[in-house]
């Protein structure tokens, strides 16, 4: 099936370069979303992985977006409005993404505070920044149902990505499988941020450059489930905390502070009251994560002692003389 997954990636990237090439194809776009599920379903079916649920999860997210794209090129003579059944499936295939994505992880996420913790500060700080540098401005001037959808596209997007942070701090070795989805989901919510920035939006065209996001998430969705590793998403292994994950709390700060000089620059003033309210709770988490760190070195300097007190008393009252050093020098030697 590797063969099969590289097959389909090539083409699926070919069809994309064709698709810009000849400046857009209502017919070839919608066919990507169909490809993916069907591409999907084969994986699945021979591959057979642990967790088919999440699998078939995913699949149903493809098929829910490639009838959305159906709907929008093809369903409404002069254009779709807005509101429109399209919308209703792109955000229920958001739906199924994410809850796709969190049960082909859900055997390796540790559900333990501090874990919780983590992904609470990163999404926080990635939320903040992606709402600043595209979502700023973007909900629209509607009313009803059309203000609705549009704060929840953006909100969605929000929640994919919290999805996405959690399942990267899944702890285990990652597989093909693992990041070729990872990169579907991840494509998906920086194609959607970047359709919603204003200008953008003002100025969209179909066939271009701009839709290769879309299409390359579903190219990368159906490649992972071709390719053999997606039988286990994510392999077990424990492990302690790798030092990737300290890099990322620590970038966190950093995406605070873009997020304000974009805010700064898009807006020409930044949301106090916004930022104090993310910058308090992101504080609340990290002190969770501090004060859960101190009490695991406590522990462990508990253990350690019951250990070493345990090992004096079996050393002192053996009836065997038993000497202890290091480097070829006897320093102590039981009564005995």
């Amino acid at each position: 099936m590797r063969t099969a997954a590289r097959a389909y990636l090539v083409i699926g990237l070919l069809g994309l370069a064709a698709y810009v090439a000849v400046g857009g194809s209502d017919l070839l776009y919608e066919a990507y979303g169909h490809a993916a599920w069907i591409a999907i379903a084969v994986g699945v079916l021979r591959n057979r992985p642990e967790c088919r649920a999440g699998w078939w999860l995913v699949a149903a997210t493809m098929a829910l977006f490639g009838t959305a794209d159906a709907v929008y090129f093809s369903g409404y003579s002069g254009g779709a409005p807005f509101p429109s059944v399209a919308d209703a499936l792109y955000m229920a295939g958001d739906v199924t993404f994410g809850a796709g994505v969190l049960a082909l992880a859900g055997g390796t996420i540790r559900r333990d505070a501090l874990t919780l913790a983590d992904s609470a500060v990163l999404s926080l700080a990635l939320g903040l920044f992606l709402w600043s540098a595209f979502f700023t401005g973007a909900l629209g001037d509607g009313h009803g149902l059309a203000r609705v959808v549009s704060i929840a596209y953006p909100v969605l997007d929000l929640l994919m990505l919290t999805v996405l942070v959690r399942v990267l701090l899944a702890k285990g070795r990652k597989t093909a499988s693992y990041y070729l989805l990872g990169a579907s989901m991840l494509l998906l919510v920086l194609s959607d941020a970047w359709y919603v920035v204003p200008a953008m939006t003002e100025n969209y065209v179909a066939g271009t450059w701009r839709d290769a996001g879309w299409l390359a998430s579903y190219v990368l969705a159906g490649t992972a489930a071709l390719h053999p590793s997606m039988r286990s998403f994510v392999a077990r292994r424990y492990e302690v905390i790798p030092v990737r994950r300290v890099v990322l709390l620590g970038s966190s700060l950093v995406l605070v502070a873009l997020a304000a000089i974009l805010q700064k620059a898009f807006q020409g003033e930044v949301d106090l009251y916004a930022f104090a309210g993310f910058g308090g709770v992101m504080a609340a988490f990290s002190t969770v994560r501090v004060v859960g760190l101190v009490r695991i070195l406590e522990s462990t300097r508990r253990k350690a002692e019951e250990s070493e007190r345990r090992f004096r008393m079996v050393f002192e009252h053996s009836p065997i003389g038993i000497s202890v050093g290091r480097d070829g020098l006897m320093m102590e030697t039981n009564p005995a």
